[in-house]
Order: structure tokens, then C-alpha cells, then sequence
């Protein structure tokens, strides 16, 4: 009769690890769904001056629709030269960045409070101690 007592003592253990170990492997993968796509009221105009090569910033307007338009003006300091591209962009799988391609030239900006981060052709942050933020001005009408 003891080892019937034992045997049902060590199956209850049992149990018990192994609503533990699930109830921990839940917790382990649990991921956080907040992105800046789905948290962040991030339509709008943002405004700055990002660095430039050859002279000495590029004034930058970007317009983001929530209809995923954007339209992008950059005005050359020091030059007569300005450029306005219209197109759609794309939320890319983070949720964090967005791309767009206008003319085979891509553009990445990564979305954040208030705020956008210009980022290089491969949509990574550019590793400098520049300032390549753009600051929301408005939100979209």
C-alpha cells in the first residue's frame, strides 16, 4: 500500500513540474506586440537637417500619411537645388522602420516618439555621431 502512496506522490510531482515548466516556457516567449506601427501616432510632417558631403546640411521634410504615402522634400543648403519625391512606403516585419523607394533610391527611416531617424540604404542606424533625426512639426490632417 506504501508504494501504490509513493507512486501517486511522484506522479502528482510530476504534474506540478510540468505546469511549472509550461507556465515558465510561456512566460520565456511571451513578446511584446507594441510596435511603433500599432503604438505610436507617428502620421504626420517631421522637419530637420541631416548631414550632407559636399555641403553643409540637406533641409528635410517628410510628409507620412496613415494611408502609407510619404512624400519626401530635400532642399540642398548652399545650392538651388531641391527635390520632392511622392510614393508609398512599407512597414518593414519589426514594426519599427519603413522603406520606401523612389526613382531605385531607398529610403529607410525608423519611426519613434515624435520623431523619425534617417537611417543608410540598408535600413540600418548610420554609425555617427551626426544628427540624422527629423522632428515631428505636425500631425496629419
Amino acid at each position: 500500500m506504501s508504494f501504490v502512496a509513493l507512486t501517486l506522490i511522484a506522479c502528482t510531482k510530476t504534474k506540478k513540474q510540468e505546469q511549472r515548466e509550461e507556465k515558465k516556457s510561456q512566460q520565456e516567449t511571451h513578446v511584446d506586440h507594441h510596435t511603433a506601427q500599432n503604438s505610436l501616432d507617428w502620421a504626420g510632417e517631421y522637419n530637420g537637417i541631416i548631414p550632407c558631403a559636399d555641403c553643409p546640411g540637406i533641409e528635410m521634410t517628410v510628409k507620412l500619411g496613415e494611408d502609407q504615402s510619404i512624400k519626401i522634400k530635400s532642399v540642398y543648403q548652399s545650392r538651388d537645388s531641391e527635390f520632392i519625391e511622392d510614393s508609398d512606403f512599407e512597414w518593414l516585419e519589426d514594426g519599427t522602420r519603413i522603406h520606401s523607394e523612389v526613382d531605385k533610391q531607398n529610403y529607410y527611416f525608423k519611426i519613434e516618439e515624435n520623431r523619425i531617424v534617417y537611417l543608410d540604404k540598408e535600413g540600418q542606424k548610420i554609425n555617427s555621431d551626426l544628427n540624422y533625426t527629423l522632428k515631428k512639426v505636425t500631425d496629419e490632417n
